[in-house]
């Protein structure tokens, strides 16, 4: 196993890319003008490699005054149940604190909360679940 960090859309992005299409766009059917934006270009990436091949991907913006947003958390199907996402999280917070972080804000998929609950974010306001797309989001937050 191995975790590549990047930022932008150097070479290893469309690494990133080829998971988050996907998990994101096949899978879940998002659309690609929804899935890629011009954050892209501006995030902290990472990209895990099981055997040389990309197989989970996540993205990090920085906010500034040290709030930092984890997210496009993506792990294929076929390696889903193998920690591969905690993973990932962790290498973004990671950076994250190397940079300064204070906080990590995340947005993330309700019925994904219970993952994130685990590595320690609590939602910012139980009642503000919002629909991104066609998949149920909530505001999440993990102060450092």
């Amino acid at each position: 196993m191995e975790i590549r960090i990047f930022t932008g859309r150097d070479a290893g992005f469309e690494d990133a890319k080829k998971v988050r299409t996907a998990v994101f766009i096949e899978e879940q059917g998002y659309s690609a003008d929804m899935e890629f934006d011009a954050e892209d270009g501006m995030a902290t990436h990472a990209v895990l490699y099981l055997d040389g091949a990309p197989v989970a991907t996540g993205r990090m913006l920085d906010l500034g005054d040290g709030v930092f947003k984890p997210g496009r958390i993506a792990v294929l199907k076929a390696r889903r149940g193998e920690h591969l996402g905690e993973k990932i999280v962790t290498a973004l917070m990671d950076e994250g604190i190397k940079k300064g972080a204070k906080e990590f804000h995340i947005s993330a998929q309700t019925h994904a909360r219970g993952f994130y609950e685990k590595l320690g974010y609590t939602c910012v306001d139980e009642s503000n679940v919002y629909p991104d797309g066609h998949i149920p989001h909530i505001d999440m937050i993990k102060r450092i």
